[in-house]
């Protein structure tokens, strides 16, 4: 354990809204224990898991698990504000406890004052974990029964209704049940009318953006009197929507129709856009279909996903993959804008490999003359060693995981100057975080680095206008307002 050591702070909030302690307050606690001057340590980053249950182990949970398992190197301690916020169960608790101590971690619960490294503050930790894990399970119990009452009730469960749907409250009965939404009628016939006119979802999605008709994400904003987000209708979010069998007004468990006594699938609306024998061979008709002979190998997602961003529109890149005659397949990364009808004329395509190339590339030049050195005083302790070669031992997942945290967003353009195909803007964001979470120390006034790949600061005004915005990824700050200046990429110089 080092003396001055970096910690992660561990967020949760549970799949039961009501026991939960808010993200905001159990991050308020987190950094004022820290930020105590006793506390020799600093904080490195945060697992923040939503929606995740306290009975699920720690090291399976989405980001706490991704630290206790693949980021080992990274952190010397974690950090939550009450034993639950880590596990609700007694036996995970344990494991954790032990775990820390083999491999040297830190183990901090601020609430209970438990402290791994302090043996006479497990007993009541564990106590408190043993609490934790009967109040689970009363939770668990509470929600069983819920749902089975409004199975047998016939009621609407909760959240958002299938599209074309309100909820409407039955009167003398304790349940609620699915009517059609007046205000989005016409778009659900047009829809119908285009299934019945032979169309394709990608023709009938085509046809909506044509005419500007509000999504049902869209739709649903503007009746809590929000502003839409301007979201393109797309034939995968529509097939999804259609095949459900919520769109034919048919109650649902777990995704599932729920049938009675003699078999026949239950209404839970009151006039249902289609009868179950149409919706069957609707669903049917829209199932994908599937490729015969050699199974294609799956991709894994590549890091600059949503990283990314088109130079043009400013909308993120997605990653597709292509396959050709003799069977190869290429991965690009595409304006996800890309296909949507005059929504970007720029139509940005680049294979994954360059675009990845181009980004390891610059990163390499602009860190590699800075070694992770071991520091004094009040800051940290690193492990010695290059950040490129801490980057390349990360894959394609953690990787994408680091760049979201620390901000860094990547601009692209196709043909922006002559003299290049493609030409990039890259600001690593909270470099001073990305710094500390790898032991670096950074020369004195860098607070920001931008980088300009094949191209200058007076090139990005020419590609139509005024340049998109930098995607917000994490925290935005009065460290990243100094400018260190645009670096010449390394292929110009």
């Amino acid at each position: 354990m080092t003396a001055h050591g970096r910690y992660v702070g561990v967020l949760r909030v549970s799949q039961d809204k009501s026991a939960s302690t808010s993200v905001q307050r159990q991050r308020e606690n987190i950094e004022s224990y820290i930020n105590a001057s006793e506390f020799p340590g600093i904080l490195v980053g945060w697992a923040e898991d939503t929606d995740v249950s306290g009975g699920l182990s720690p090291f399976n949970r989405p980001q706490l698990g991704k630290w206790l398992t693949r980021r080992v190197d990274e952190f010397d301690g974690i950090i939550a504000m009450n034993v639950d916020r880590l596990t609700r169960r007694a036996l995970h608790f344990s494991r954790l406890h032990d775990w820390g101590r083999a491999n040297g971690k830190r183990v901090i619960c601020v609430s209970e004052g438990y402290d791994s490294e302090n043996p006479q503050t497990k007993m009541k930790a564990q106590r408190a974990a043993d609490f934790a894990e009967a109040e689970l399970d009363a939770i668990t119990d509470r929600i069983k029964g819920g749902v089975q009452g409004r199975l047998t009730n016939r009621s609407w469960v909760s959240g958002t209704p299938p599209m074309g749907y309100a909820i409407k409250s039955v009167p003398g009965q304790n349940r609620k049940i699915l009517v059609r939404d007046p205000g989005y009628a016409q778009v659900m016939d047009r829809i119908l009318q285009g299934f019945a006119d032979g169309k394709t979802l990608n023709r009938i999605a085509l046809e909506l953006n044509e005419a500007r008709v509000l999504t049902w994400s869209d739709y649903r904003l503007t009746l809590r009197g929000a502003e839409p987000r301007g979201a393109y209708w797309q034939q995968t979010t529509l097939a999804n929507a259609v095949r459900r069998p919520t769109f034919a007004g048919i109650y649902t468990y777990k995704g599932e129709a729920v049938e009675d006594d003699d078999g026949n699938p239950i209404l839970i609306a009151e006039n249902p856009f289609m009868s179950f024998e149409d919706w069957s061979e609707l669903a049917v008709r829209l199932e994908p279909q599937k490729r015969e002979g050699k199974a294609r190998q799956r991709i894994s997602k590549h890091p600059l996903t949503g990283i990314a961003l088109c130079g043009r529109c400013g909308s993120a890149l997605g990653s597709t993959s292509v396959s050709q005659k003799h069977g190869r397949y290429h991965a690009y990364y595409r304006c996800s804008k890309r296909a949507k009808k005059g929504a970007c004329e720029a139509k940005m395509n680049i294979r994954v490999s360059e675009l990845e190339a181009i980004f390891d590339e610059v990163f390499d030049a602009a860190f590699s003359a800075l070694e992770v050195t071991s520091a004094t005083g009040d800051t940290y302790e690193g492990p010695g060693r290059r950040v490129p070669d801490i980057w390349a031992d990360k894959d394609a997942q953690d990787r994408k995981a680091f760049l979201r945290e620390h901000g860094v967003s990547v601009r692209v353009w196709q043909d922006l100057v002559p003299r290049a195909k493609y030409s990039a803007v890259i600001d690593f964001g909270d470099i001073t975080g990305m710094a500390k979470a790898v032991g670096l120390r950074l020369p004195d006034g860098t607070d920001r680095l931008v980088i300009h790949y094949q191209c200058g600061e007076d090139d990005i005004p020419r590609a139509g206008g005024s340049p998109a915005p930098p995607a917000e990824h994490g925290r935005t700050d009065a460290r990243k307002r100094g400018l260190l200046g645009a670096v010449t990429s390394p292929r110009q110089r």
